[in-house]
């Protein structure tokens, strides 16, 4: 095995500069001066995730400098648009799906105990059983996060008010001060007869399918969250496959358009509320038309008929 040495940094290149390699790689601009713009406001390396479908391939699959004919910056800008309004439709939702998690364990959580959070006995034995290299379980690092996002939260005046007055904060107050992450893992460490009560709540009847959703979801918001590509990353948190919710099974849970799927139903359950799913739908149904075929929205895992 020989060690190959790393090579040094590519040379810094103007704007100008950059759209002039993507000129001589093929790429098409109707306004170069334009172009130069965009791509002073938005990151030459960020529009490059969005242009990468429309490099050609070699016999191998590999991905060519090379654009394919007829690729326009303007397609590339399309996409990119697209995906903006993508991420800001998903976050949306997902703010509904956390509020409503969190008001569901809560509220569980805390007819045992206002402080039944603390307590490790209140959750199911495999939170407690198994420890990793340092002699952690799964309770002990759920607890070392909840302290730090807790304390993170120490100037919040719920929590000065119940640090000051009383001996804990119970769960209903504290849960509100939990990202997502947390939350999903405090779901995964209840006891089976409450993790089932949830996702029966939401239409799941198997609590582990529920908890793989909200593991999935959570990856989901990371990326929307850090601005990433969203609409055709792979999922590496897949989510498990639910036979009752309609044609569920058929689609590919490593794409993104299934959980657009979970999302809806959730959301149906939460709210009743269709104007996200209108939303959604309108989006998809403009997903850019490149004169190449270089993108398509079947990509994200898209079927026809399902909104």
């Amino acid at each position: 095995m020989t060690n190959n040495p790393l090579k040094p940094c590519k040379p810094w290149k103007s704007y100008q500069q950059q759209i002039q390699l993507l000129e001589s790689r093929g790429m098409c601009f109707e306004d170069k001066k334009s172009a130069e713009h965009i791509i002073s406001q938005i990151n030459y390396y960020r529009l490059s995730g969005y242009w990468y479908p429309f490099r050609q391939t070699d016999n191998a699959g590999q991905r060519q400098d090379k654009f394919i004919r007829d690729t326009n910056f303007q397609d590339v800008l399309n996409l990119y648009n697209f995906d903006k309004h993508l991420r800001l439709l998903v976050l949306q939702a997902l703010e509904s799906i956390e509020m409503s998690v969190r008001t569901q364990i809560a509220h569980l959580m805390g007819r045992t105990s206002p402080i039944a959070h603390l307590d490790q006995k209140n959750f199911d034995k495999s939170f407690n059983q198994y420890k990793d290299k340092k002699g952690k379980t799964s309770y002990d690092r759920w607890k070392e996060k909840f302290d730090q996002q807790i304390e993170r939260a120490k100037k919040n005046p719920a929590i000065i008010h119940h640090a000051t007055n009383y001996q804990a904060i119970p769960i209903w107050v504290a849960i509100d001060h939990l990202d997502f992450g947390a939350v999903s893992v405090l779901y995964t460490g209840l006891p089976n007869k409450q993790r089932t009560v949830i996702a029966q709540s939401y239409q799941v009847r198997n609590a582990d399918v529920f908890a793989s959703w909200l593991r999935s979801l959570n990856y989901i918001r990371n990326i929307c969250a850090h601005h990433s590509r969203l609409w055709n990353v792979n999922i590496d948190v897949i989510g498990k496959k639910d036979h009752q919710i309609k044609g569920l099974n058929n689609l590919d849970n490593k794409r993104l358009f299934f959980y657009l799927i979970v999302i809806d139903h959730l959301l149906n359950i939460i709210s009743k509320d269709t104007f996200w799913r209108e939303n959604i739908k309108d989006l998809l149904l403009s997903f850019p038309k490149p004169k190449n075929n270089a993108v398509k929205v079947e990509n994200m895992g898209f079927i026809q008929g399902f909104f």
